[in-house]
């Protein structure tokens, strides 16, 4: 059991974390070096953005561990107590303990609901930021894009691989 738990996690580490790290590096840069083909300005104009969507979930990162772990907890708190209640249903209907199981089940079933609606919350939260910033980010350089190519120095023509490109930059964000 634990050789194939060990096979497990180094099969999703090398097929699933290491090509999705790549691809992460790989896209955003190879858009960026092709916008500064045209401009220095497009991939500049988008640089400040990329780095504030790496700050905002390291700046939660710590208070994200602590909602998780408390949402595993209350889980395993609720899932402890339902299997109590299965198991020994004879002795809680022998005893007449049916009322404080209920009680027990109750306040672990509203504990586990409070903490996974705190981390829902928060993570709406971060990802709308997230989203609020990509929003800006892709506007920006369309905007940066379109005045560069109204004023002469980028061809009309390379508009829309440009505006496309912008939006690449964040596709392993969304992914």
């Amino acid at each position: 059991s634990i050789v194939l738990n060990d096979v497990e996690t180094l099969e999703w580490f090398y097929a699933h974390t290491i090509g999705q790290l790549a691809v992460a590096v790989l896209i955003p840069l190879s858009a960026l070096v092709f916008m500064g083909t045209f401009s220095i300005v497009l991939p500049a104009v988008l640089l400040p953005f990329i780095a504030l969507l790496i700050y905002i979930p390291k700046r939660t990162a710590a208070y994200s561990d602590e909602q998780g772990a408390q949402v595993k907890e209350t889980m395993g708190t609720l899932s402890a107590i339902i299997v109590d209640g299965v198991q020994g249903l004879k002795d809680i209907l022998s005893f007449r303990w049916q009322q404080e199981y209920f009680r027990r089940f109750i306040r672990s079933n509203k504990a586990y609901a409070d903490a996974s609606l705190a981390y829902a919350s928060r993570r709406g939260k971060e990802s709308s930021a997230i989203l609020l910033v990509m929003g800006i980010a892709s506007l920006s350089s369309d905007v940066a894009a379109a005045v560069l190519v109204a004023s002469g120095r980028i061809p009309a023509l390379w508009l829309l691989p440009l505006f496309v490109t912008s939006s690449a930059v964040f596709v392993p964000i969304l992914d």
